[in-house]
């Protein structure tokens, strides 16, 4: 490990020290400062709300950024204790968990499971409370490569297997589907544009990806969305089925319906959608871009 990785690595032990809600609360001047500075979260922040909240006041707008803003700064606070802390530590974490049994029963019939798992709440949680199933996902290798190595050791140490994304890492999930296990997916990244279809996400389109439509048509396994949503001292953990229009054949149809499905997640809490992300970078022919280059 590089000076730089180690250093990392320092950061996130110490903050393995700290109570989960002292934590939290340390994310708020952080999230205040992001927002002061104009730092890039902030400002894709509130570019992603105005666009899909447009009925939202200044004031309303402005308010629920902040929060947004302090929700993605406690999932940094919250990387210690998920990378440090024993397991039964992180069991006092689970105020609830629904729909663990349909996953169970689709492993033991041997159908598989396909979970779909949004960047909402702390969704790194689900390393932890889904590693008894020793599912598969695929990874992103980050940019700064110092970090590779203790996010894999994080996400993997309750017996979660990462796969990168490419033509090796798809031949894992295909054969983990195959064999009737379970495999988890982010599905709310932007994909190459040949792997994509345009679909509404609150009203706007946005490129998303294809990939989990041809492993259903193949296998046919359970589809469900899973999320950690944050409540006070810990998660709401949910784990549920998708409805038949999650099958379609048309890839179209397929998009517009796990769309709404997240969509439906997201207006629990807004603010704990990871809206800095630029999830509209890619549009389609003739749409004006929604994010312009800073000067």
């Amino acid at each position: 490990m590089n000076a730089r990785g180690a250093l990392l690595a320092g950061a996130i032990r110490a903050l393995g020290w700290l109570p989960l809600e002292s934590g939290r609360r340390l994310a708020k001047p952080v999230a205040a400062a992001l927002d002061w500075l104009g730092a890039d979260a902030a400002r894709i922040t509130r570019i992603n709300l105005a666009h899909c909240f447009p009925d939202l006041g200044e004031g309303e707008l402005q308010a629920l950024a902040r929060e947004s803003l302090m929700h993605t700064a406690r999932l940094l606070f919250e990387s210690g204790p998920l990378a440090h802390w024993p397991a039964q530590r992180l069991q006092g974490l689970m105020v609830s968990e629904t729909g663990r049994e349909a996953i169970a029963e689709a492993l033991s019939s041997g159908r598989g499971a396909l979970m779909f798992v949004p960047h909402f709440g702390n969704w790194e949680f689900l390393c932890f409370t889904l590693g008894a199933f020793e599912f598969v996902a695929l990874y992103d290798p980050p940019r700064m490569a110092a970090l590779e190595a203790p996010l894999r050791r994080k996400r993997e140490r309750f017996g979660a297997r990462l796969v990168p994304a490419g033509p090796s890492g798809l031949r894992a999930v295909s054969k983990a589907l195959q064999g009737g296990g379970l495999v988890c997916l982010l599905p709310d990244q932007v994909p190459h544009p040949r792997g994509g279809v345009f679909a509404p996400f609150f009203g706007q389109p946005a490129l998303t990806m294809t990939l989990p439509h041809r492993l259903l048509q193949r296998t046919r396994p359970l589809a469900l969305l899973g999320s950690a949503r944050r409540v006070p001292k810990g998660f709401e953990l949910a784990y549920q089925p998708l409805g038949d229009e999650i099958y379609a054949q048309d890839p179209q149809a397929f998009a517009t319906a796990l769309n709404r499905a997240i969509e439906d997640l997201v207006q629990r809490d807004p603010a704990q959608y990871q809206w800095e992300y630029k999830r509209f970078k890619k549009q389609p022919p003739g749409h004006p871009a929604v994010y312009p280059k800073r000067a």
